[in-house]
């Protein structure tokens, strides 16, 4: 079993661990190419 570590993209909730994706109507699936990209924050250049 996983522990999901969720990260948001957008209005998606991804685990980047094993791809566990939940949609903001509550469906809920796996996408394994949403689990590679990191979240974009906001830096200072």
């Amino acid at each position: 079993m996983c522990r999901h570590c969720f990260v948001k993209h957008g209005d998606v909730r991804v685990c980047h661990k094993c791809g566990l994706t939940i949609l903001p109507n509550g469906k809920v699936f796996y996408d394994t190419k949403l689990k590679n990209r990191k979240e974009v924050k906001n830096e200072k250049r």
